[in-house]
């Protein structure tokens, strides 16, 4: 893995060079074109004009994964552009603002609960790529075919369309950002049908079963026996086991899966981290550790204060009773997510949800009398 990691960066900083070097070329050509020198007032602009083709860029990008998979039925979750940030809660998209490390954007989609051919899966992650190679020479074309075209708008077209066609040739390369794969990787390996291929497919499954209805105790799945370094599909099935354990009422499992993915906290991807804080903080409050509590309460920070779904509910519920010892508040909580618990996106969860904050509430109306 190191060995891919160290060829990885290597052929990155290759690529970048690479374009560095194409870009002072396309320079020396346009300097011809418009018979002008480029000054440092042009470079400057140049500079503007690369930051806006990135973020135009990853825009198209993401919308190509969200448009085939609307076309072969994904369940959109998430969808982030920088720090502009859309979360399913409650049926609805919520925009917020959020910053994510080593991100420009991704698009978090569920696949649908039916058994679709792997090419459909492979689509959905190539969908960014395609996009990308597509409004790339699209921007080059009409950048040379276009009549009484400016000279900035034929500069602003061309670095457009090369950005487009870098974004795109990154991401088919079978790399991975840490821990997390690029759309190429995931994409040969449904291609060569090689194991992380197997590995994403059952995962899909499984969150296509728990957004359909069925509930975590229910699921058909495996245990995970690997103590050591998780990958991410490790993680994000660990997570599952750990819904699974909670949903079944096995504290003894509960425990062992979030503290599997609290010792691989490092490797998890940043924008999955916050459910993570969510369950390490619910089961600390389960089990009477405060300063876990509190550590993970506020590790979740501005997100949870504001998640209004009744699992982020069911948590803050769950921290002023075993925490604040403030029952009043927990009683209050608990009702508001029992409110929305039918715009709950992932249905097999929502049954679980309301199992937990109907015994909360027994809990609550116990202790008043």
């Amino acid at each position: 893995m190191k060995k891919i990691w160290e060829f990885s960066k290597f052929f990155l900083v290759g690529g970048v060079l690479g374009l560095i070097i194409g870009v002072f070329d396309i320079l020396t050509i346009i300097e011809r074109m418009l018979g002008v020198r480029l000054d440092a007032r042009f470079l400057l602009v140049s500079i503007v004009f690369f930051l806006i083709s990135i973020f135009i860029n990853t825009s198209i990008h993401e919308f190509g994964h969200f448009f085939i998979g609307k076309i072969f039925g994904y369940k959109l979750m998430a969808y982030s552009i920088g720090m502009l940030y859309w979360g399913n809660e409650n049926g609805k998209m919520k925009f917020s603002i959020r910053k994510y490390k080593d991100y420009a954007g991704f698009c978090a989609m569920i696949a649908p609960d039916q058994d679709l051919p792997n090419y459909k899966h492979g689509l959905y992650f190539a969908g960014g790529i395609i996009f990308n190679a597509v409004s790339g020479l699209g921007f080059l074309m009409l950048a040379v075919h276009s009549p009484n075209i400016s000279e900035v708008s034929f500069y602003f077209l061309i670095v457009l369309g090369i950005v487009a066609l870098f974004f795109g040739a990154i991401n088919l390369l079978p790399l991975s950002a840490g821990n997390t794969p690029l759309d190429g990787k995931i994409i040969w390996s449904l291609v060569l049908q090689k194991p992380f291929a197997k590995q994403l497919l059952q995962v899909n499954k499984i969150t296509a079963q728990l957004a359909a209805g069925v509930r975590p105790r229910d699921l058909n799945i495996t245990s995970v026996d690997n103590t050591s370094k998780l990958q991410l599909f490790d993680i994000l099935a660990t997570h599952v086991f750990y819904f699974k354990a909670l949903d079944s009422g096995n504290i003894e499992k509960m425990h062992y899966y979030m503290n599997l993915l609290e010792k691989n906290i490092e490797d998890i991807p940043f924008h999955a981290l916050t459910p993570i804080y969510y369950e390490l903080c619910y089961i600390a409050c389960i089990s009477s550790d405060e300063e876990k509590a509190r550590k993970y309460y506020e590790k979740a920070g501005e997100i949870l204060q504001q998640d209004k779904d009744s699992n982020g509910l069911r948590i803050k519920a769950y921290y002023e009773y075993y925490i604040n010892n403030n029952f009043k508040e927990a009683m209050e909580l608990c009702e508001n997510a029992i409110a929305v618990l039918e715009k709950f996106p992932i249905k097999g969860q929502k049954l679980m949800e309301k199992d937990l904050l109907e015994n909360l509430i027994k809990t609550t109306g116990d202790m008043h009398q």
